[in-house]
């Protein structure tokens, strides 16, 4: 009987949250990196702060802040969701980075890395397990 208006809905929540799960990812990823590349300290340290203060706040009073200014629907719900996951895979992809040893990097320059190709082909490799740990987070936050 109401079997349709599950379905629909459960095509709705999925929508939702494949879309408000990649876009935390593409936003998560490129802030992690561009605070953890050389000489960006201060501001890695501001953006990280903020994540921790926006950790604290409870899930109800961001959705109720966007509701105001968006209204209610899917679009704000996509919009709160893409904000509550940011923070794990923030702090997970910044730590993964950060935590790959410095002779390792070193090795990755005295072979003539590039600061892109030692992202890519070094740092990202080894902070993969870590990455993904903050995804699954993220996806447990929105699922």
């Amino acid at each position: 009987n109401n079997f349709g208006r599950i379905v629909s809905a459960l095509e709705v929540h999925v929508f939702i949250f494949l879309v408000s799960l990649t876009f935390s990812i593409i936003i998560g990823m490129a802030i992690s990196i561009f605070v953890t590349q050389e000489g960006r300290k201060k501001v890695g340290r501001i953006i990280l702060s903020i994540m921790g203060a926006a950790q604290s706040v409870p899930s109800l009073v961001i959705i109720a802040l966007i509701f105001i200014f968006v209204g209610i629907g899917v679009k704000p719900a996509i919009i709160a969701l893409i904000i509550y996951g940011l923070v794990p895979i923030i702090f997970n992809t910044t730590s993964g980075i950060l935590s790959v040893r410095p002779n390792i990097i070193e090795a990755g320059k005295g072979m003539g890395l590039t600061q892109n190709q030692l992202l890519w082909r070094v740092k990202m490799p080894i902070a993969l397990p870590v990455i993904m740990g903050g995804i699954r987070s993220s996806a447990t936050i929105k699922g």
